[in-house]
């Protein structure tokens, strides 16, 4: 024999639905260290490509200062008529291998040299513009990347909330099969203790019709309640049955193991505004949104996005995040409010029931003690032991609805269908 609590702790251990959601968000984290790799690649592309722009623009200034120089020396060199002396013979190599080491030592002095310096100085433009190109291309690569690294962040950063929050959703899940299994016995007892009641009152009605103190319509009406009666009950047990062979599989339980329901409750006080920010800061949907905020404005403002409309595209989507984190923050607050007034209330009628199944039980011991001495009928014995199934049953099911709210409460569940 198990506890029902003994039988969810076993379901985090058994529970298919309970490995599948926690190996879900177990890949989303994994995924999200996939993107923090590709960023990385894609920052490095782009911080080599501006370690050559910056190479470049170096022997480019120095270029240009030795272009300069020549120019001036061809000035001073040169006579009436006359022609500068010394060709050093810059060769028009590879302007970025170092060439402000080649450039060390050179007297430009005549016009060829100048016109070398130029057409190094033209290779090196190229290059430049061809970088700069590269470069706001890896820029935007690098943003783009970023952009989706910060994003699956949050997978990684907020794991723990995530499987936490999915394990208390499959877990409620499973908690309101355990206790519909709960109310099925009840139910159970209760088409039992009525198939007998009504057979009682067909058995009655029947001699009663031998004698002429009743009639054929009467007789066949409450066959016809039998009949209907036995179909239903049928019915229920068949829907037991399976919700049973379900928990016991979920929870590694044989069939012939038995659950029991030894119900505790004890009112607890909530208070609406500290469980509105606990609510608030326990939604993974909400901290998404605000995540999503976050990495588009740092999207917006990383400097690799000179399209104007799409600047303007980027901003609005990050104000629809904005709004739709208020908006979510609303229903949140009303979820919790009804939360707190449902649980408040199911607890009070669970208490009212509780009562009225401590009279059914009183009326019952003293409707047996009647008959004893002929005082009570047989059937009213039945009758009295149906009426207090019947409580029986509403106060199982009023327990049931306290301890899904207290589910809820407890550990912050927000439902956004409820």
């Amino acid at each position: 024999m198990y506890d029902w609590k003994d039988v969810m702790s076993r379901y985090e251990i058994y529970g298919m639905d309970y490995q599948i959601n926690l190996t879900g968000y177990q890949l989303e984290a994994a995924k999200a260290l996939t993107a923090d790799e590709t960023y990385s690649k894609a920052q490095s592309d782009y911080l080599t490509i501006q370690a050559r722009i910056q190479e470049l623009n170096l022997a480019r200034e120095s270029l240009l200062n030795a272009r300069n120089t020549a120019a001036a020396q061809s000035v001073e060199l040169e006579g009436p008529g006359g022609e500068a002396s010394d060709n050093t013979g810059l060769t028009n190599e590879n302007p970025g291998e170092s060439i402000v080491n080649k450039l060390e030592g050179i007297t430009p002095d005549s016009q060829m040299q100048i016109s070398d310096i130029d057409a190094q100085l033209n290779a090196i433009e190229a290059q430049l513009a061809s970088y700069q190109q590269s470069a706001a291309t890896f820029s935007k690569n690098a943003s783009d990347d970023k952009l989706s690294r910060d994003l699956a962040a949050f997978y990684k950063d907020y794991q723990g909330l995530l499987t936490q929050d999915g394990k208390h959703k499959v877990l409620h899940s499973f908690l309101q099969n355990c206790l519909n299994l709960m109310v099925g016995q009840e139910q159970m007892k209760y088409d039992s203790l009525n198939q007998e009641y009504i057979n009682l009152q067909k058995q009655i009605e029947e001699i009663k019709y031998q004698y002429g103190y009743s009639t054929k319509g009467q007789v066949d009406e409450i066959s016809l309640n039998l009949s209907e009666n036995t179909r239903v009950s049928a019915q229920n047990q068949e829907n037991y049955n399976l919700l049973n062979s379900y928990i016991k599989q979920e929870t590694g339980l044989s069939e012939s193991d038995t659950i029991q329901y030894n119900i505790v409750l004890n009112h607890k006080n909530y208070t609406v505004a500290t469980e509105i920010n606990s609510f608030v800061q326990s939604t993974p949907s909400y901290l998404q949104l605000k995540n999503m905020e976050t990495s588009y404005q740092n999207y917006l403002t990383s400097g690799g996005i000179t399209n104007t409309a799409y600047q303007n595209q980027i901003g609005l989507t990050i104000k629809s995040y904005q709004l739709q984190e208020v908006q979510l923050q609303r229903k949140i607050g009303n979820f919790v409010r009804k939360a707190i007034n449902f649980y408040d209330d199911s607890f009070r009628k669970m208490t009212s029931i509780k009562q009225n199944l401590e009279i059914a039980d009183n009326k019952c011991k003293a409707i047996e003690e009647s008959q004893k001495y002929k005082k009570a009928s047989k059937l009213e014995v039945k009758k009295a032991y149906l009426d207090r199934q019947s409580v029986s049953l509403k106060y199982y099911s009023s327990c049931m609805e306290v301890l899904m709210w207290e589910d809820i409460l407890e550990n912050k569940i927000y439902l956004e269908d409820e």
